[in-house]
């Protein structure tokens, strides 16, 4: 299997019209911060990843490298999609008063009608791009694993056994065990790349 590349192409394109906003006080400071977190994250996915290869059949399975590697992982890819949408939020002024109260965006306050409204207003195909990709299959089993298992269930808990909820990969993601998670978690990155190269396109 290649490796993993991550694809910067537009990222770093936006990043230069964020810094020239910035410099001309269009964009708040706090914008330039978001965009580099973006990137911070995918790359802390990425070595989580390389990390996670270590400890898959057929070599050793070691308990704990394995949850924290995959608990970071699933936690940085999320975080770097949660980042963009504080971008965005930013950018087109989605939600003032969110920002106002010192919190963030995340995908799931992008979906609130209000802020849907007002994307749609400021940018249609951004939010296009957006609702497509929440309904892919890539991005609803991350979002599952992430938000179920990492955050709250086994990989963080004490039944390791039960990492993926059910005693078995198959329930959650089709997978026939654990050393599945060296295609799954490529194509989660790969998928995750392109849906943020896609985004900066259109803003």
């Amino acid at each position: 299997m290649s490796p993993v590349k991550l694809k910067w192409k537009q990222y770093d394109a936006c990043y230069e019209k964020i810094n020239r906003g910035i410099y001309q006080k269009k964009y708040p400071q706090a914008l330039g911060l978001f965009h580099c977190y973006t990137k911070i994250r995918m790359e802390i996915a990425l070595h989580a990843f390389k990390c996670l290869k270590k400890y898959l059949p057929p070599k050793e399975m070691q308990e704990f490298p394995f949850r924290c590697a995959l608990h970071s992982f699933l936690t940085h890819v999320k975080s770097a999609i949660d980042s963009l949408t504080e971008e965005i939020n930013l950018l087109y002024k989605i939600d003032p008063k969110l920002t106002a109260k010192g919190k963030t965006m995340s995908i799931e306050k992008l979906q609130k009608r209000e802020n849907r409204k007002n994307l749609k207003q400021a940018n249609y195909q951004l939010l296009t791009e957006i609702s497509n990709a929440t309904k892919a299959k890539w991005f609803t089993d991350l979002k599952t694993l992430r938000d179920e298992e990492a955050v709250h269930g086994a990989i963080s808990g004490k039944d390791w056994q039960a990492i993926l909820g059910g005693g078995s990969p198959i329930i959650k993601l089709g997978m026939k065990g654990v050393s599945d998670f060296a295609t799954w978690c490529p194509d989660i990155l790969k998928e995750t790349s392109k849906f943020l190269e896609r985004c900066y396109q259109q803003m």
